[in-house]
């Protein structure tokens, strides 16, 4: 079990954000586990083109989700410092370095984007009470009252709340109107927000929502889209004509990847986007297209959406571009970050270099882990009994030569979950791999990375197809 304790020095690296006009990342790094009555522990760290390092913040708790303001002069972030699981709002500057915002907000700030002034914020906040979703174990976010005590809080009668916040004073102005509850939101120019919404304010509401525009000043909100399914990632275009947002049907928050669609505001006209169906992140990068990034078999890919739909391919490849649960770029004037990993690599940081269409890691918080000796990870395909090809992954004991023995599978949920090529989501496969196990990590119908109709296979069939699937998962790897 050794190697199982080796992996306990594994960082996980989140959330990287590129200066807006250096090539400097700030991303978050947090511990892989948790200890008896802690919350995770992470800090932002600046990585450099050049790969110096340091760390930003103190902690303790989870510091995280750092966003750089438009002139990169500042850095807002997150932290349950005060309390576990109950985020506040941070910022950090070269000069002045960590600052607390005194913002009069209740519950814990889940979200925070810079205006383009660079003095405000907009920031959702749940109110104590509120459900998490699936990827952070379903948990309830608690609270205290002005005295520190407990309190009981009526089931239905927690909100998710949007605010524009000054980010000097603190001084913080609600959006939302009574009855409403957001899940995300994005600035629409300097007075108005695009918001995914429902009415129901409980994690039920999410498969429910609206796509709105929302008045910054008077919260009176206007529906602009109603999907047939969820939304995720709304993204207003510069010159405020388009709201962008990936559509799907999913079993858990956060873990949406879809359809991008591409909605007039004026008109409410929507336009699906064709050859990109598994996407999980957007970004505009300019008023005529946007970054994407996708899941896409195994691994990932990204590129640039055109607002004809034209979509332009620039990398794909047997690795993540993120996390196991989201897709992330960061896009500034020095280029494009993101985290990369793959099952042979742990992740790090890496700027994506154009002309040799490659990612180059430009950070080392995982050395120590990429040099020991792992149990091998290889994509596997096998037939279901109707002939569809299912996929996945299977991680081999460490052994010069390989041989029968014992199986485990571990099975994912969905839809909108897989098994990638990735590090970090293999982490207890490793570890039985090293006891002498062979772990299989099966997609069957219902995961992501094989498009809309493979993702929505399983809908009303739970127990069926995709059961079958696993059971001949288990018998292609006992041949």
């Amino acid at each position: 079990m050794a190697l199982f304790h080796d992996l306990l020095l594994l960082r996980a690296l989140e959330e990287p954000a590129m200066h807006p006009r250096e090539a400097l990342v700030a991303v978050t790094v947090a511990d892989v586990f948790t200890r008896p009555h802690e919350g995770r522990q992470s800090r932002i760290w600046l990585v450099a083109g050049d790969g110096e390092r340091r760390a930003i913040t103190t902690g303790p708790g989870g510091d995280r989700l750092p966003r750089w303001s438009p002139d990169g002069s500042l850095l807002v972030f997150l932290s349950d410092r005060g309390t576990p699981g109950l985020h506040r709002l941070f910022t950090w500057s070269e000069q002045d370095g960590e600052r607390a915002i005194p913002a009069a907000i209740d519950g814990a700030v889940e979200d925070a984007q810079w205006a383009a002034d660079g003095r405000r914020l907009l920031v959702l906040a749940a109110d104590a009470g509120s459900d998490r979703p699936g990827t952070q174990a379903a948990t309830r976010i608690e609270g205290t009252n002005e005295n520190g005590d407990p309190f009981v809080q009526r089931p239905g009668d927690a909100w998710r709340r949007l605010y524009v916040v000054d980010a000097a004073s603190g001084e913080a102005h609600e959006l939302t109107r009574p009855g409403r509850t957001a899940w995300e939101a994005h600035w629409y120019g300097a007075a108005r927000v695009a918001a995914v919404t429902s009415a129901d304010p409980t994690e039920s509401g999410w498969y429910d929502p609206t796509l709105d525009i929302v008045n910054a000043e008077t919260g009176e909100a206007r529906a602009v889209y109603t999907p047939r399914d969820q939304l995720q990632t709304p993204r207003v275009s510069p010159d405020g004509r388009y709201v962008v947002a990936v559509e799907a049907a999913s079993s858990d928050r956060a873990t949406l990847a879809g359809r991008p669609v591409i909605v007039d505001v004026e008109s409410g006209a929507a336009l699906p986007v064709e050859g990109v169906e598994d996407a999980a992140f957007l970004e505009w990068r300019d008023g005529a297209s946007l970054w994407f990034a996708a899941w896409q078999g195994l691994g990932t890919r990204f590129g640039v959406i055109h607002v004809d739909g034209r979509v332009e391919e620039w990398w794909s490849g047997a690795m993540t571009l993120g996390s196991r649960y989201t897709l992330r770029l960061s896009a500034g004037a020095a280029g494009l970050a993101a985290v990369v990993e793959d099952p042979a690599h742990p992740p790090e940081v890496a700027l994506f270099d154009r002309g040799a269409g490659e990612w180059r890691c430009i950070s080392d918080f995982n050395t120590a882990i990429a040099a020991l000796p792992l149990p091998t990870a290889e994509a596997v395909a096998w037939p279901a009994g109707d002939g569809q090809t299912i996929e996945g992954l299977l991680v081999r004991p460490i052994d010069t030569a390989p041989r029968p023995g014992p199986l485990i599978m571990i099975v994912h949920g969905g839809p909108n979950l897989l098994w990638s090529q990735q590090f970090t989501n293999n982490t207890r496969a490793l570890a039985l791999a090293a006891g002498g196990y062979h772990v299989l990590l099966p997609n069957p119908r219902g995961s992501i990375g094989r498009g809309l109709a493979f993702a929505r296979a399983v809908l009303g069939d739970c127990g069926g197809a995709d059961l079958q699937d696993l059971l001949a998962g288990v018998d292609a790897m006992v041949a």
